[in-house]
C-alpha cells in the first residue's frame, strides 16, 4: 500500500471537461499525447479511474512539465490537469447525530486510545468508547462531527 501511494506523488488526476460522444478512453489520452503533444513528456503509466484518468509520471521534471499545462486538449477531449492527493474524488460530510462505529482488526500493540484518536481526530469528536482487550477484535464508540 505505501509503495503504491508514493508511486502515486509524481501522479496527475486528467478530468475530462469537455467532450464529444464516445468517453474518452486510456488509448484517446495516449493518442493526444502522441499527436498533440509530440515534445512533451509522457506518461510511464495511464489508467482509468472513471471519469478520470491517471497520468502517471516516473520522474518529477516531467510531472512538473504537463501539470504546467493546465489542460490538455485535443478536437475531441479536453482535460483538466491537478496533482493526485490522498483524497481524491472524496467528499466530506458533516453530521450532528451521534454515530456507534465498530472497528474490527487492531493489532494488539495499537489497542489503545491514542490508535483510536490517530484514526479519527481528523474525522470526529469521540465521546465515549469502550475496548475489549479480550477479543481485541472490536471498538465500539459514539462520536460527534
Amino acid at each position: 500500500m505505501e509503495t503504491a501511494l508514493a508511486k502515486l506523488q509524481l501522479a496527475i488526476v486528467a478530468k475530462p471537461i469537455t467532450s464529444l460522444p464516445p468517453v474518452p478512453t486510456v488509448s484517446d489520452v495516449e493518442a493526444m499525447f502522441a499527436r498533440h503533444y509530440p515534445a512533451s513528456p509522457k506518461p510511464m503509466d495511464i489508467s482509468c479511474f472513471p471519469p478520470d484518468f491517471i497520468l502517471q509520471f516516473d520522474d518529477k521534471t516531467s510531472y512538473d512539465t504537463i501539470l504546467s499545462y493546465q489542460i490538455l486538449t485535443d478536437n475531441n477531449y479536453t482535460f483538466s490537469l491537478a496533482p493526485w492527493s490522498d483524497d481524491a474524488r472524496c467528499q466530506t460530510q458533516a453530521w450532528s447525530v451521534p454515530v456507534t462505529i465498530d472497528i474490527h482488526g487492531i493489532p494488539p500493540h495499537a489497542f489503545h486510545m491514542k490508535s483510536l484518536s490517530v484514526l479519527l481526530d481528523p474525522y470526529c469528536d469521540i465521546e465515549t468508547y469502550t475496548m475489549d482487550k479480550k477479543k481485541q477484535v472490536s471498538v465500539p464508540l459514539k462520536a460527534m462531527h
